[in-house]
């Protein structure tokens, strides 16, 4: 089977394999996307808000997922398009949740800037989620790890979740710059690149030489034994 290539504007109710017939030949429609551009402007937009680089590449790539997947430019996204999209995702609220608040912030910003007048999600409705429960590790659970062959760092990061109470992205980009034993506060960057000054716990400080001395989790040469 041959396939033709479409070029897709708004307002085109064509979709990613159809099968139109020319001459008598059955030929598979591929749609082009001319509209990579709206995704770059919403990409700036959210930088220039202060947005992570991780969420805005999360974001666009949900948006790439959907259009792949259901062959709609995500520009001209309609309720039963997403509806049944998210559909397919039923056995993980989670996941749910965070495509359809992809969607959501999508359609804000196309409303807002004008580009659109409606917005799908609204008849969509965010997806409901079962009530969260904390799941701590039992005490001798922590001691059993940490009582293993592990690697200091790894000792270091569960320290780091145990007495700063940091989330993993957060523990990720500790770096030594970050522990001030003068003032005995940790500087922690966390959700919206939000900063805060912790009390500095003891054992956090004694382990401060190891670690690494720039950002993210990889420790420089010189900073083990320093």
């Amino acid at each position: 089977m041959n396939a033709i290539r479409l070029p897709m504007g708004k307002g085109d109710s064509v979709r990613q394999g159809d099968m139109i017939r020319s001459g008598g030949t059955v030929l598979r429609l591929v749609i082009e996307d001319l509209e990579p551009h709206h995704l770059d402007e919403w990409a700036q937009w959210m930088e220039g808000r202060g947005m992570s680089p991780r969420t805005i590449d999360e974001r666009l790539r949900i948006l790439r997922q959907i259009a792949h997947e259901t062959g709609v430019q995500p520009l001209t996204l309609t309720q039963p398009d997403i509806s049944l999209w998210l559909a397919q995702f039923s056995r993980s609220t989670a996941t749910r949740s965070t495509y359809f608040a992809a969607l959501r912030a999508w359609f804000r910003w196309l409303t807002l800037t004008g580009q659109r007048l409606d917005d799908p999600t609204r008849l969509v409705g965010a997806p409901r989620t079962p009530p969260r429960h904390p799941r701590p590790a039992d005490d001798r659970q922590i001691d059993a790890v940490l009582a293993s062959d592990i690697r200091f760092l790894t000792r270091v990061k569960i320290e780091l979740a145990m007495y700063q109470g940091l989330r993993a992205a957060e523990i990720s980009a500790v770096s030594g710059r970050d522990v001030d034993l003068i003032t005995g506060t940790l500087r922690v960057v966390g959700k919206g690149s939000k900063t805060a000054y912790l009390p500095l716990h003891e054992t956090i400080g004694r382990r401060a030489r190891v670690l690494p001395r720039g950002t993210g989790s990889q420790p420089a040469p010189a900073a083990l034994g320093t």
